[in-house]
């Protein structure tokens, strides 16, 4: 799978369900887990057919 949008990561956050994982409360979890997907940044590189987000947008 090849990236469409590249953005730069300004900050990342813990969602609720990350702390579930931590603290084991999950049972039924795949691992590994892709956490930090709470993230804020700005857009820096599109592909050619992308035509939302624009670039320089911040989100």
């Amino acid at each position: 799978m090849q990236a469409k949008v590249l953005r730069r990561v300004e900050a990342c956050a813990v969602c609720r369900t990350e702390r579930h994982l931590i603290e084991g409360e999950l049972p039924q979890a795949v691992y590994p887990a892709v956490t930090g997907h709470e993230i804020v940044g700005t857009v820096e590189v599109l592909a050619p057919s992308v035509r939302e987000p624009r670039l320089g947008v911040p989100g």
